[in-house]
């Protein structure tokens, strides 16, 4: 995993970094950012309501990649364990 995670986006329902990706490698792609969780302006998105439901943030600078990375992983993967869940965020550096 060599990297930290902070700056992780979904490019075509992908999690990737953004700090490894050139503009050109998404032209035409769905390019989408923490921002993009959200279901409107000012309301929060199941995933982001629960981080904040459960303090489930220190700094925040690790956050919307996290929140990122778990967005795509949970539609793929709906009832993980802890175990999984850990596993998976091992990548990222909190």
């Amino acid at each position: 995993h060599g990297v930290c995670g902070a700056c992780t986006i979904h490019i075509d329902g992908q999690p990737a970094r953004a700090c490894l990706t050139l503009a050109v490698q998404v032209d035409g792609a769905s390019v989408r950012t923490i921002e993009d969780l959200a279901p409107e302006p000012g309301r929060l998105s199941v995933l982001q309501a629960a981080f904040r439901r459960h303090h489930a943030l220190q700094c925040g600078f690790c956050t919307p990649g996290m929140l990122m990375s778990l967005d795509a992983y949970l539609a793929a993967n709906p009832e993980p364990d802890e175990a999984e869940l850990r596993k998976y965020l091992s990548g990222h550096l909190c």
